[in-house]
Order: structure tokens, then C-alpha cells, then sequence
């Protein structure tokens, strides 16, 4: 998380410095397989957390095709709730994310100013 960070810190740096006035918009979302990094600067991002298969209410299927002899886990991330489901929470407000693979969510705030 610290290299997407830093990154971020950079792109924000060089827009700044191109104009202070003009405000910044960035979601970010990279993934190697094993661990999720991202971040929200100043656009929604929400996340849930599921440890069921969800039915579509629209075509009362799962679009997830699982074992299920095995536990289901999944981390799902997305502009906006997509779901009427309750359990989505908005990711921090100026925030660089990790999800890794025990499918813990930790965060903390970028420095934009």
C-alpha cells in the first residue's frame, strides 16, 4: 500500500503544480491476485463484504459460479451500491485501501493539500 501511495502523492503533487485550483478526482483499484490496493480522492467508492452467494433479484440466479462444498468469501467494490443488500460502507474519503488475502480492509488518508 505504501508504493500506491506514494504514487498517488505524486500525481496529486504534479496536478497541483499545474493548477492549485483545479480540484482532483481519483479512484484507483490494482490487484497482483493476492492483494487488492486502491484509493478514493473525491468520487464514491463503496465495498461489501460477503461471505454467501448472492441471488440476482432481477434474474434470480448467481452470477457466481461456486463450489459449494467450499467456503464462499468475496470482497466486492463498486461507485455504488449495486446491490439493495445493507452491509456495503463507503470507503474513506481521501483514502489509499488495501483488501488482502484473509480479506481484511485497511485504509488510511492520503494527504491532499
Amino acid at each position: 500500500m505504501g508504493t500506491v501511495k506514494k504514487g498517488l502523492q505524486q500525481i496529486i503533487d504534479w496536478v497541483r503544480e499545474v493548477d492549485t485550483q483545479k480540484p482532483i478526482g481519483l479512484n484507483v483499484i490494482l490487484t497482483d491476485g493476492d492483494l487488492l490496493v486502491g484509493s478514493r480522492l473525491n468520487r464514491t467508492l463503496w465495498h461489501l463484504e460477503r461471505d454467501h452467494t448472492y441471488r440476482c433479484p432481477i434474474c434470480k440466479k448467481s452470477h457466481v459460479h461456486h463450489d459449494t462444498h467450499k467456503h464462499y468469501r468475496a470482497f466486492e467494490i463498486a461507485s455504488e451500491p449495486i446491490t439493495q443488500e445493507r452491509e456495503w460502507k463507503e470507503v474513506p474519503e481521501n483514502s489509499v485501501f488495501s483488501i488482502d488475502n484473509q480479506y481484511r480492509f485497511h485504509s488510511e488518508k492520503l494527504h491532499t493539500s
